[in-house]
């Protein structure tokens, strides 16, 4: 399980619901200790698990597939970057040197 940042004020515009229909179209929700976790899966997805537990903190639970054809490889990074930005507001590029910088920081 993954924790993840919000932007500042971005976590306004987050809509799980919104978000899990248009890009899963099938979903279900689940009651957690966190709070409410929306489940999907997808092409080359076993498992797509995402929950708000706060204006600044998401986590996501991703299990891919990988006996799974490279194209669906391919959606299936597609479609985690878009559903991470759209909850986060950072791109996947931002994500990275965000999680990076916080590698520095736990080190020193």
């Amino acid at each position: 399980m993954q924790e993840l940042d919000i932007k500042r004020g971005h976590w306004k515009k987050v809509e799980l619901d919104a978000i899990f229909q248009e890009t899963f179209g099938e979903y279900r929700k689940e009651e957690g200790d966190e709070g409410t976790w929306y489940v999907a899966s997808g092409p080359a997805l076993k498992l797509f698990k995402a929950c708000l537990r706060d204006k600044s903190t998401a986590l996501v639970q991703i299990d891919g597939d990988l006996g799974a054809p490279e194209g669906d490889q391919v959606k299936a990074i597609k479609i985690k970057n878009k559903v991470l930005e759209d909850i986060t507001g950072f791109t996947a590029k931002q994500r990275a040197k965000r999680a990076q910088e916080a590698a520095k920081k736990a080190e020193a």
